[in-house]
């Protein structure tokens, strides 16, 4: 990712932690070229994380299923996960990455004390909250999952094994938004990747001894290898431990964020509910929310996060600069290109939902049954994904102009859907006869709620606050990818059924991959042809570019 805006042709050397020269038309094709570079390159990095990802449930699944080991660690990894959230990874979009852009762009001979204080006041914040957690796993572990839970000493013990994590994953978090807010994308884009590779090896390496506590150890080691990579991309950076509580850097990141900290403290807490309704399920429940969360996370990754993150800085230089147009425009186009390619990802891989979980996790200890609940989570997830996705470059819209209390008094209202909805949908299905499947269905359908109720706010308060111009063209793009998509989801839903009842009988590694790799073809081979015929002129416009980076780079 090191790369935007980078070609043969550039007339001026930079140093790796440079961003690269600009364009003086940053609305047009150059800024263009750049949001897709970046965008493309995230993707890379983003791709090769969901795939070893993948390689890791698959793995958890191979060992432990879904059963109450499994459901133990689910729970047990959130914690780590929240920590980070609430004290450094909340900050990156939404203040972290604003600040140092500014500073890159107006006060380059302050930015590395400004990194420094910022770096210094994260890891100091970081390895107290895991001296914490490693005082009070015990309690902790109470909350989660109840005193009664037969996976609570596996909780508090993975919680104590991963509380040096906590410092690592702050670190990590610090020089990814330093690596962003330079417009340096391509350690980023490995740090992810190799953090994956470092636990799954770290797993299969302990596992012999400590059998599932090797799961939290491989999360430590994760972090360590990430903050490894990322330091490497900051090598010749004048870092320096500085604690300077009264830095006007320091200040303006802790002004911003603390709106985005007090969301982010409902955040947890609708999180810490959700892991005791799932708590209060079968044994399984907890570990199948999770394995259709992780299947999520690619098509989320890819698409979603990759688009956001690439056009932040774009958006932060845009409004210090007082380009409302390009701000708007760039904005505009993000968006346009999220819809074009997850609502076609959204709806094929809910086509094509039972060969996916089935040949990725239905192998070792992981049965026919967890296959089953997996799936159905799965559909769950996949309804709110696209406003999932849309939500990310939304709420970057509002961190760029940092302007952080929109976004989490949103997060609140959101949250608040999230609770009403787990209440009243879980209770209700089971009502019906859903059993095991209402609380699977029920929880999983509360997220989307939420996801749709953010967005739909973030989408309203764009419209009011900043320029209607930043949602030109969503809704045509809406409904003619949605069109394609849709109809695209019904030729391929059908065409599998066919090949399972008619031609591949039965299930298994073979049937699957068939099934997957000739339904994924065909949705391809409908919906590029049909969304060009439609007008969906940004999934045309991104081939185009990257077919011309493509040709450039081989040239």
């Amino acid at each position: 990712m090191n790369g935007l805006g980078e070609g043969p042709d550039s007339a001026k050397s930079v140093t790796p932690l440079e961003p690269e020269p600009s364009p003086p038309d940053r609305s047009g094709d150059g800024g263009a070229a750049r949001l897709v570079g970046a965008a493309s390159l995230l993707s890379l990095g983003s791709v090769a994380s969901r795939l070893l990802g993948l390689v890791r449930i698959q793995v958890i699944g191979f060992y432990f299923g879904a059963g109450f080991e499994a459901d133990a660690f689910t729970a047990a990894q959130r914690v780590p996960t929240m920590i980070y959230d609430q004290l450094v990874g909340g900050q990156i979009s939404a203040a972290i990455v604003p600040v140092l852009t500014h500073y890159a762009e107006a006060r380059r001979d302050e930015l590395w004390r400004a990194a420094s204080v910022l770096v210094t006041a994260a890891a100091t914040a970081s390895g107290l909250a895991g001296l914490l957690l490693y005082l009070l796993a015990g309690p902790v572990a109470r909350l989660l999952v109840g005193a009664e839970n037969a996976g609570l000493p596996i909780v508090e013990t993975s919680l104590k094994i991963m509380a040096p994590g906590i410092l690592l994953f702050g670190l990590a978090g610090m020089f990814t938004g330093l690596l962003y807010a330079l417009q340096r994308f391509s350690m980023p884009a490995l740090a992810a990747p190799i953090y994956n590779l470092a636990m799954i090896g770290a797993f299969l390496a302990a596992r012999p001894m400590l059998g599932v506590y090797a799961l939290p150890l491989g999360v430590t080691i994760g972090g360590l290898a990430q903050v490894l990579v990322l330091a490497r991309g900051l090598s010749e950076a004048r870092l320096r431990p500085r604690l300077d509580l009264r830095h006007p850097a320091l200040r303006r990141v802790l002004v911003l964020y603390a709106p985005v900290a007090a969301g982010l403290l409902v955040t947890q807490g609708q999180i810490v509910a959700a892991t005791r309704f799932a708590a209060m399920g079968a044994e399984g429940t907890q570990a199948s929310l999770g394995y259709a969360d992780r299947l999520i996370q690619f098509p989320q990754g890819f698409i979603a996060t990759a688009i956001s993150i690439a056009i932040l800085p774009a958006l932060a230089a845009a409004f210090a600069r007082d380009e409302r147009g390009t701000f708007a425009r760039t904005l505009a186009r993000g968006l346009r290109m999220v819809l074009s390619l997850v609502l076609p990802a959204a709806i094929g891989m809910a086509a094509l939902a039972e060969p996916v979980v089935g040949l990725l996790l239905q192998h070792g200890a992981f049965g026919t049954g967890d296959r089953l609940a997996v799936s159905l989570a799965l559909y769950g997830y996949l309804i709110g994904l696209p406003f999932a996705a849309l939500d990310l470059s939304l709420n970057n819209a509002f961190y760029s102009r940092q302007n952080t209390v929109l976004p989490a008094l949103v997060g609140v209202l959101s949250v608040g859907v999230y609770l009403i909805a787990a209440l009243l949908l879980g209770p209700t299905f089971h009502l019906l006869g859903g059993g095991f499947a209402s609380v699977l269905l029920g929880l999983a359908l509360a997220d989307t709620f939420k996801h749709m109720a953010h967005a739909a706010a973030m989408a309203w308060l764009v419209r009011r606050r900043i320029d209607p111009e930043a949602l030109r063209g969503l809704g045509r793009t809406l409904l003619a990818a949605g069109l394609a998509a849709g109809s695209m989801g019904l030729v391929v839903w059908g065409f599998d059924q066919w090949l399972a009842s008619e031609v591949l009988l039965g299930a298994g590694k073979l049937a699957w991959s068939l099934r997957l790799a000739l339904g994924a073809g065909l949705g391809l081979a409908i919906y590029l042809p049909l969304a060009a015929r439609l007008g969906v002129a940004e999934l045309a416009w991104s081939l185009g570019i990257l077919r011309q980076r493509l040709a450039r780079g081989g040239g």
